[in-house]
């Protein structure tokens, strides 16, 4: 419940956001909204060709919102979708972080970026490694040679887990995106 709680919050900001946009002549008198995803798993990701994640479940909130439009949604990496913004495309996209720098090609609604309270995800495959464990610390996921976590680089998350991760700062086991979406 409290996840749908939180797509809710995201949803009226997204919704202001795309009000915003649609205010653009570009997109006004558009048939299409394109939706830019990039590969960033549990939150968008393609599955045997099906979209999934939170942040394509509020999209399709949205498409619900506007169904005036036709909405296509394309994969790329972060670069990519960079571009199509700054050359002024007809696209949207959730979830990417609010820089002054991006502030000169992208429009922002509010609230301008949410996240779920941290939670650990893996693949089935690693669970079954471990033993289906009710509870695994982060420590045992990190000194498993095949554990990896994703972090935002320069991020604080709480004193416990800045102390842990620092412990593991530079392996491989911890994965970094050095500027979020």
């Amino acid at each position: 419940m409290k996840n749908l709680a939180y797509l809710k919050t995201a949803l009226y900001g997204i919704v202001s956001f795309l009000m915003v946009v649609m205010a653009q002549p570009s997109v006004l008198f558009a048939d299409q909204i394109t939706w830019m995803v990039s590969k960033w798993p549990p939150y968008q990701y393609k599955d045997n060709g099906e979209y999934k994640g939170w942040g394509i479940e509020m999209q399709q909130m949205i498409e619900a919102e506007l169904p005036q439009y036709k909405h296509a949604t394309i994969t790329a990496n972060l670069a990519r979708i960079t571009k199509d913004f700054i050359e002024k495309r007809d696209v949207c996209g959730i979830g990417f972080f609010k820089k002054p720098e991006r502030e000169t090609y992208m429009h922002f609604g509010l609230p301008n970026e949410f996240f779920f309270p941290l939670q650990l995800f893996m693949l089935n495959d690693q669970f079954e490694k471990l033993g289906r464990p009710e509870t695994i610390s982060l420590k045992t996921v990190l000194n498993n040679t095949s554990g990896k976590l994703a972090i935002i680089k320069d991020r604080s998350y709480d004193k416990v887990l800045d102390k842990i991760i620092s412990t593991h700062q530079g392996s491989k086991q911890i994965h970094l995106f050095s500027g979020g979406t």
